[in-house]
């Protein structure tokens, strides 16, 4: 197994950035105010701060992944894609798509660690119907923006073929724009014949409401065809079944 360090040793989550993370962070635009003297000593300080961890990164990414041999590996990781926006706002990004897309470069690392240590299932919560209700006009646009561009991008990346990774979507695609429900059938067709890799499954337009309301209509269709089937009980067996009844003494029962 190759160590996670191919991954670019981006840890960002405890703390120190890495040298793959400040690449690919919000970057000023073309024509803005120009960085005096004092931005760019920091900025080479920070560089020069990061080259230096980068042997530390490789130790303890070789550590962390022993400790994951250790036991065996999950079979199913499921992963909230949430923090977009305060990562935006710590390193000054102000346009929703640049936010997204940022985040949502990320999926390649982590679905590299999973087939690495071989978990046979990965679900992405993206965006719920809550973000999709609540959030602005922008946001959601930013966010389905950053789904399609990855989606396309899964369809078409030669690992992801290579791992043979099953890319399906959960969720209510009716409420979804009609782009993005292309991006999304274009992936699971792209991999509809995969079924011995990872199993991919991103969440879209999910919610914890939802779900319950569309469990309980499945059930209750479900009891009204299986009581079409079913002949129609007797008024004795109904009484039988009855567990106040059930309780008493044996006697006749009425009819």
């Amino acid at each position: 197994m190759n160590h996670l360090s191919n991954s670019r040793y981006n840890l960002d989550h405890f703390g120190t950035s890495s040298p793959a993370s400040e690449i690919e962070r919000p970057r000023p635009l073309a024509g803005g105010p120009p960085r005096n003297d004092e931005t760019q000593s920091r900025a080479v300080g920070k560089a020069l701060q990061r080259l230096l961890l980068r042997p530390l990164y490789q130790l303890y990414e070789i550590r962390l992944q022993r400790q994951v041999c250790i036991q065996p590996p999950p079979r199913h990781v499921g992963i909230i894609l949430d923090g977009n926006r305060r990562y935006a706002r710590k390193y000054g990004a102000t346009d929703p798509h640049q936010i997204y897309a940022l985040g949502a470069k990320k999926l390649d690392d982590v679905l590299e660690w999973c087939c690495e240590l071989h978990i046979p299932a990965v679900t992405l919560w993206a965006v719920s119907t809550d973000n999709l209700s609540r959030r602005s006009a922008a946001e959601v646009s930013g966010i389905l923006a950053a789904i399609e561009t990855k989606l396309a991008a899964l369809a078409q990346d030669p690992r992801i073929h290579q791992q043979r990774v099953r890319v399906k979507a959960a969720g209510r695609l009716e409420l979804l724009p009609a782009p993005t429900v292309a991006a999304i059938r274009a992936a699971e067709e792209a991999t509809a014949t995969y079924d011995d890799g990872l199993a991919l499954t991103i969440a879209v337009a999910y919610g914890g409401h939802d779900e319950i309301t569309d469990a309980v209509a499945r059930s209750c269709a479900q009891r009204r065809m299986t009581a079409r089937r079913s002949p129609k009980p007797s008024k004795q067996s109904l009484l039988r079944r009855s567990p106040a009844i059930s309780t008493w003494p044996a006697c006749p029962i009425p009819t």
